[in-house]
C-alpha cells in the first residue's frame, strides 16, 4: 500500500484509488498507527478541531469519510482493511 498525499492517491496491489483531502488525512493518521487501534477523538482533532465541544458535531463527518474511504477500497481490492469501533477506534490492518 502506498499513499500519495499530493496527488492524493492510493495505490494497493497495483490498482490506484483517487481519494479526497480528508480521506488521504484519515489515511495518513492510520498509516502513522500501523496496526494500533487510533482513538476517533485523535483524528477528529488533526483533521477538523481542537475543540472538546465541537466532538459530536464532527463525528458524523468522520462517519461519512471512513465509510466512503471503505467502499473505494473494496471496490478496487475486495478486500476490507479499515475496521472502526463507532464510538472509540478505528484501525487499518493491512
Amino acid at each position: 500500500m502506498k499513499l500519495n498525499p499530493v496527488k492524493k492517491t492510493l495505490i494497493v496491489k497495483g490498482k490506484v484509488i483517487q481519494l479526497t483531502s480528508i480521506e488521504v488525512q484519515i489515511l495518513y493518521l492510520l498509516l502513522q498507527e500501523k496496526m494500533n487501534k487510533i482513538k476517533r477523538e485523535k483524528i477528529i482533532f488533526e483533521i477538523w478541531t481542537n475543540k472538546k465541544n465541537l466532538i459530536n458535531y464532527y463525528n458524523n463527518h468522520l462517519d461519512v469519510a471512513l465509510s466512503r474511504l471503505k467502499r473505494k477500497i473494496f471496490e478496487q481490492t475486495s478486500k476490507k482493511i479499515i475496521f472502526s469501533d463507532r464510538n472509540k477506534s478505528i484501525c487499518l490492518k493491512i
